[in-house]
């Protein structure tokens, strides 16, 4: 019975081990990276909303090309956004404030490297969209849509 017991909290510490942090586990295979929107805060102008979102998104990606004129960031390709080094996944995050700076949009893309056919196959995470929109939000934004 102990035994049973022993097998089974540790198939349970394992099995939460292996979903936390995002990995291919929140993986989406072929969907289509779909832009997220917030509402900026009225009380934050667009230069105070740009330079907190900046710093926090630079914290883990890595920028790939970003106008802060247009109010676009996009991340190069990341391998550790789950705080592992994963080759065969990567993730890249895309952010764009609206023509009128009261939204801001946040995409994210996902690959997962398939050997058999020496492709990287798209799709999304969308743990890391949750985590990354939760964050913004906790920055320059109101509600979630």
């Amino acid at each position: 019975m102990r035994r049973a017991q022993g097998f089974a909290l540790a198939a349970l510490v394992l099995g939460c081990l292996a979903g936390c942090g995002g990995s291919r586990g929140s993986f989406a295979a072929g969907a289509n990276a779909v832009w997220s929107t917030i509402p900026v805060r009225k009380d934050f102008a667009y230069e105070q909303a740009w330079d907190a979102l900046f710093e926090r998104l630079v914290t883990d990606f890595e920028p790939w090309f970003v106008s802060r004129a247009d109010g676009y960031f996009r991340s190069d390709w990341t391998h550790t956004w789950s705080g592992r080094y994963q080759a065969d996944y990567r993730v890249r995050l895309s952010v764009k404030f609206a023509p009128d700076r009261k939204q801001l949009r946040l995409r994210c893309e996902a690959q997962k490297w398939e050997p058999k056919q020496k492709i990287w196959v798209p799709g999304t995470d969308p743990e890391l969209l949750r985590t990354i929109k939760t964050d913004v939000m906790g920055i320059v934004g109101t509600t979630t849509r």
